[in-house]
């Protein structure tokens, strides 16, 4: 009788570290499961903010749909401050731009050729609509391009609503068959350009 007694109370101890040992695992795994909730809920609140965010983006660009441009002879004269013509005959392109119909938002929709000016000669007025703006091709000896010069105040927008985008390449041929392109992009405002900013885009051609 007294060896059983003795050896409960031997076991006995033994038995409450297993519980002790048992409920700390338990007490872990409840504490595991707590974290993995609290990091699963901060990254589903990331995502949703990064997302309204991205949403919010795209909505301010776009915001612009039309902005009044420099016409053809304001463009000349200020090209003709910083850049030597390389030809007489300067020719003349003429892009859709920020039209809602042909694209959503502020961005090119086509361009096609519209002739030549002879350079340094008083430009005839060009009636254009809203819709269109004439741009002379400035030709260089390695580069080709062209100025959007803005004509109005745009200090109220986020440049990132400036981001005058072309969704695919725009291509037309000349009168001697040479392509004229430009390419898909966004293209960042430059706030230097011109008395309100404006944007230099190059032309590829051959």
């Amino acid at each position: 009788m007294k060896n059983r007694i003795l050896k409960y109370v031997i076991l006995k101890p033994h038995k409450h570290k297993f519980k002790l040992k048992k409920n700390q695992e338990i007490k872990n795994k409840k504490n595991m499961r707590k974290s993995i909730l609290i990091i699963t809920s901060i990254t589903f609140i990331f995502l949703f903010i990064s997302c309204s965010k991205t949403e919010n983006n795209s909505l301010k660009q776009n915001k612009i749909t039309s902005l009044k441009t420099y016409s053809l002879s304001e463009n000349l004269k200020y090209i003709s401050k910083y850049h030597n013509m390389a030809k007489e005959n300067v020719p003349i392109l003429k892009v859709r731009i920020g039209v809602e119909r042909c694209h959503p938002g502020w961005g090119i929709c086509s361009i096609e050729i519209f002739g030549t000016v002879i350079w340094n000669r008083v430009m005839p007025t060009v009636s254009t609509s809203d819709e269109t703006v004439l741009l002379p091709i400035v030709e260089e000896e390695n580069s080709s391009f062209v100025y959007i010069l803005l004509n109005e105040d745009v200090s109220q927008y986020d440049p990132s609503e400036l981001i005058l985008v072309v969704d695919s390449d725009k291509i037309v041929y000349d009168s001697e068959n040479k392509m004229i392109k430009i390419l898909k992009g966004n293209y960042i405002y430059d706030s230097e350009l011109g008395e309100f900013g404006g944007y230099k885009i190059n032309i590829y051609n051959n």
